[in-house]
């Protein structure tokens, strides 16, 4: 059996090595407070992103990065691709439309010092492992 995931591998930071994973159909918000999807640490190394930095919007086979007003930009492949104005608050960010970006299998993504590579595609389940789980399940 096979889902459509995103797979956001960290590749530099303080966070190396760790992945997160995304189903087909859902947003992630990334940055730094309680409610973002994959919140980053609140300490010196992630002072640079945002509270609400930017999303994902994964409509498969398609997944969009749009900024969301964070004050030091989201970087796709080296190229800052998005943040708000130097004189800008963020209320007013958040009323601005923002370009998404299209990304492909493979793109990186640097959020403040944390550096993501981007895998979409599908992951095998293992049906019965899947199976054995569910009817544990009360």
């Amino acid at each position: 059996m096979n889902i459509e995931t995103v797979t956001l591998t960290v590749v530099y930071g303080g966070l190396r090595g760790h992945e997160f994973v995304f189903e087909d159909g859902n947003s992630c918000v990334i940055g730094r407070a309680e409610d973002c999807d994959l919140r980053l640490p609140t300490n010196l190394e992630h002072a640079a992103v945002s509270r609400h930095h930017c999303v994902l919007e994964i409509d498969w086979p398609t997944v969009w990065l749009r900024d969301l007003g964070s004050r030091n930009g989201k970087f796709l492949n080296g190229e800052n691709i998005g943040q708000r104005r130097s004189d800008g608050f963020q209320a007013e960010a958040d009323l601005l439309p923002t370009e998404a970006h299209k990304l492909h299998d493979g793109d990186k993504i640097r959020v403040g010092h944390t550096l993501f590579r981007v895998n979409i595609g599908a992951a095998m389940i293992n049906q019965d492992a899947l199976m054995a789980a569910l009817t544990h399940v009360g």
